[in-house]
């Protein structure tokens, strides 16, 4: 007698390749939001923050307006 496979494998039997790619794309997407929040921060920031950011992406060669 044969045994159906079920579609849904348990987490714990997912092959290390696709872990990975899972933990890259997890790790990308955290950079991604992290960078959001700093440059959404800096940019709204009062004073010395906004301005000296502002100076290094001129120095750094990078249009902001």
């Amino acid at each position: 007698m044969l045994l159906q496979k079920s579609a849904a494998e348990p987490i714990s039997q997912i092959d290390s390749a696709s872990a990975t790619r899972w933990k890259a794309r997890a790790a990308a997407l955290c950079a991604a939001l992290l960078g959001a929040v700093i440059l959404y921060a800096v940019g709204f920031a009062p004073g010395i923050a906004h301005g000296e950011s502002h100076d290094t992406r001129h120095t750094m060669g990078f249009v902001c307006h």
